[in-house]
């Protein structure tokens, strides 16, 4: 599991685990752990006879990616397959750049397949989850950009920038 991306993109911050995972102690023989993901011990069940066998431990994974975030970069246009592949590369930092199946405005232009964003300016403000069906993101945005939502995807998802129904890109 830590051997790649995947805490990342499924918003893993904490692993219950009878072994150490942190940089510093022994790992699986074989395993090896992405640098890149930092964690620590937050809690050892050592105490009475059912914890005693497993010595469980809950792990943080510290620098996981918030809920909401703006990237830098994005490539688009491409298939399920190919994002796949460079999603889990241990190098991959959605923060850096994100991947979309779909086109983005400019897919009647076949030579643009990639768009960067300037984030220097555009600051997440205020999250509100009023009812479990809805979420409300509230940002600071100089410029245009990306807001990725860290979550999984569900079809009627719908999204309003300033009251306006938008695209969604998945």
């Amino acid at each position: 599991l830590l051997n790649n991306s995947l805490p990342h993109l499924l918003s893993i911050k904490y692993v219950i685990s009878p072994m150490d995972l942190d940089l510093y102690n022994p790992i699986p023989p074989g395993a090896k752990l992405d640098p890149s993901i930092k964690t620590k011990i937050v809690r050892e069940f050592t105490d009475g006879p059912k914890y005693k066998q497993y010595n469980l431990k809950i792990i943080e994974i510290e620098n996981v990616p918030p809920r909401f975030f703006f990237t830098k970069k994005i490539r688009y246009g491409l298939d399920r397959d190919s994002i796949f592949g460079h999603v889990i590369n241990s190098k991959f930092d959605p923060r850096e750049i994100t991947y979309f199946e779909n086109d983005f405005p400019e897919k009647n232009r076949s030579d643009i397949k990639e768009k960067t964003f300037d984030i220097t300016n555009q600051k997440l403000l205020e999250v509100q989850t009023p009812n479990a069906n809805r979420i409300v993101v509230k940002v600071y945005a100089e410029k245009p950009g990306i807001l990725v939502a860290n979550n999984f995807w569900h079809k009627w998802w719908k999204v309003r920038v300033n009251g306006e129904l938008q695209k969604l890109y998945r």
